[in-house]
């Protein structure tokens, strides 16, 4: 599931619900319409949209969730694509995922909110462009065409993408990341698909350690320079090593459509820890070790949970449930040595 689907389904279930009503951010229909000038309409309202907005393809006339075939699929997600491209400037970005909902499946089109406004007709004046009021589309006014330019921002240089035409191979010869990572005090990841998913992956497991991202940069800025924040990446590691250090239930993160809840727990013993909880608390300690210069072992594993040595056993089998479950690995594949081994996450 991409991560805008979940706000998209929400957004459908509250339009759906009686009395059933078409939403600013998220317009049904049916099918494809063969009206192009009517759906480029509605491509420049969703790109106009605050947050951007939703078409949800699959649902008929009165409410109904129908379900859409997947030749349909394709034929709509290519037929928007090239409006978007073609018949709007600036061109949009569009996303499509195809989702259950009422036992039937739906195609969901994301429009991206353009940074440049207003996102009007190709080849026609700015007064060309189309919002979204109360459920209904229609052409902006002067008025709000003035709203939309207050709200536009021209791509800085350096927001740019440097090339959209070269490989992942290639990309990893051309750019040096030794000297970046130094300066980060972050460990070498290991070459392939690891690199790529540093540069700055934002996957749920990996966000202890992972560069941070503003999304509001001048707030951002202020914040470095009255000394409230540091934007180094540095807060989540500090808040595990201070969970470990008190040996607290492992950091629990959550997913949303825009956001991620953290959630610290009151202390609890390893026999109070559910089965999940215990394999968190092995992979973020051997996280933890892995940014510090260090490896996990069955000892540090072990004074993380606050247990003793006659429970070096019970430590074993975790560490062993974790690598079959691919968290971690051994650091050293060659050594046999179980009483010594060190360990690292699976992407170390």
């Amino acid at each position: 599931m991409k991560t805008w689907t979940t706000r998209a389904i929400d957004l459908l279930k509250a339009s759906l619900e009686p009395p059933r009503h078409e939403l600013n951010e998220l317009d049904w229909k049916e099918a494809l319409s063969s009206d192009k000038k009517r759906l480029t309409e509605h491509l420049s309202v969703m790109a106009n949209q605050a947050g951007g907005g939703f078409l949800v393809f699959g649902v008929d006339a009165t409410g109904e969730a129908i379900g859409i075939t997947e030749t349909e699929v394709e034929k709509v997600a290519n037929q928007l694509a090239n409006l978007g491209r073609e018949a709007l400037d600036p061109p949009l970005l569009l996303d499509h995922a195809v989702e259950s909902y009422s036992s039937v499946r739906l195609l969901f089109v994301y429009v991206t909110e353009s940074a440049v406004k207003p996102v009007h007709l190709r080849g026609k004046s700015l007064e060309n462009a189309f919002i979204r009021s109360g459920g209904t589309t229609r052409i902006a006014s002067r008025q709000e065409i003035g709203t939309l330019m207050l709200n536009s921002r021209t791509p800085r240089w350096e927001e740019l993408r440097a090339s959209v035409l070269r490989s992942d191979t290639e990309f990893e010869t051309l750019l040096h990341t030794e000297p970046i990572l130094k300066l980060l005090e972050r460990p070498q990841p290991t070459p392939g698909e690891e690199l790529l998913a540093w540069l700055p992956s934002k996957q749920l497991d990996r966000l202890i350690g992972t560069q941070p991202e503003s999304r509001n940069e001048q707030l951002a800025r202020a914040f470095r320079r009255y000394k409230i924040c540091e934007e180094r990446g540095s807060g989540l590691l500090k808040a595990g090593l201070q969970v470990e250090l008190y040996g607290l239930p492992p950091i629990q993160f959550e997913t949303g459509p825009s956001y991620f809840k953290v959630t610290l727990f009151a202390p609890r013993t390893f026999g109070q820890m559910s089965p999940r909880e215990r394999l968190n608390a092995c992979y973020q300690h051997a996280v933890l070790k892995h940014f510090s210069g260090g490896a996990m072992t069955n000892t540090s594993l072990r004074e993380r949970l606050k247990m003793p040595e006659k429970q070096r056993s019970m430590v074993s089998v975790l560490i062993q449930s974790a690598i079959d479950q691919k968290l971690i690995k051994p650091a050293d594949p060659e050594n046999r040595s179980r009483k010594f081994a060190e360990y690292v996450p699976s992407w170390a």
